[in-house]
């Protein structure tokens, strides 16, 4: 492992014959990731795929038993936000939204969270000083109202961005039930027969049709 502990190593050997030539195709591996996650009573560690769970595992990091630093925010256990992540699970439970998130290259923290919790159609909030998530619930209350009572005179405006809209989300992900090969879902917006602006959208770590099928909704009804 030398220099990369608690990372293994595949490879392959080759034989060198007449027929070998050229550049080989880097050998496939089917890997688990395992997080720490709450059944309802108590703490469990192994494999989850649960966004919300994978999404508290990167802000918490993980270190080899060397102790060096692997991947994640190291934030302290004050910092995170541990009850929004919690019902936020278990939204992500009952709508089955699942982040299996291969980290290959260097990448800034923030991106990879803003790709962890997409996956849970929500995004990073630090409202409360905290770090923990707000996510697209159905039938949410309404947070506020303006009205003439409610605005201060010169400072209201609006913006129509009715223009050059998208007609057509086009999702690509891998598709687990394809040998984890690139896929895609397509839906146009009502009334469109013929899509002529389509938009296109990378949905990593997604690896299953029906859940880029429900993102590729939220999508088209923003």
């Amino acid at each position: 492992r030398g220099g990369h502990p608690r990372q293994n190593r595949l490879g392959n050997n080759h034989k060198g014959r007449g027929e070998l030539n050229g550049t080989g195709q880097q050998p496939p591996a089917l890997a688990t990731q395992h997080v720490s996650w709450f059944d309802g009573t108590q703490w469990q560690y192994g494999p989850n795929n649960n966004a919300a769970w994978v999404y508290l595992d990167f802000l918490r990091g993980r270190r080899s038993p060397e102790g060096k630093e692997m991947y994640g925010c190291f934030l302290d256990e004050s910092e995170i936000d541990l009850d929004a992540i919690t019902y936020w699970a278990a939204f992500c439970d009952t709508h089955k939204l699942t982040c299996n998130l291969v980290l290959d290259q260097a990448q800034v923290a923030g991106d990879v969270l803003d790709t962890i919790t997409r996956c849970g159609l929500a995004s990073v909030s630090r409202a409360n000083g905290k770090v923990g998530v707000v996510w697209d619930a159905p039938n949410l209350p309404v947070t506020a109202v303006f009205g003439m009572s409610t605005i201060v005179k010169g400072t209201y405006s609006i913006a129509y961005g009715s223009e050059n809209l998208a007609d057509e989300i086009v999702v690509t992900f891998v598709n687990q039930e394809k040998g984890w090969q690139q896929d895609q879902v397509r839906v146009t917006a009502p009334g469109v027969t013929s899509p002529v602006r389509p938009t296109t959208i990378s949905l990593e770590g997604c690896t299953n049709e029906a859940m880029a099928a429900l993102y590729r909704l939220k999508e088209l009804m923003r």
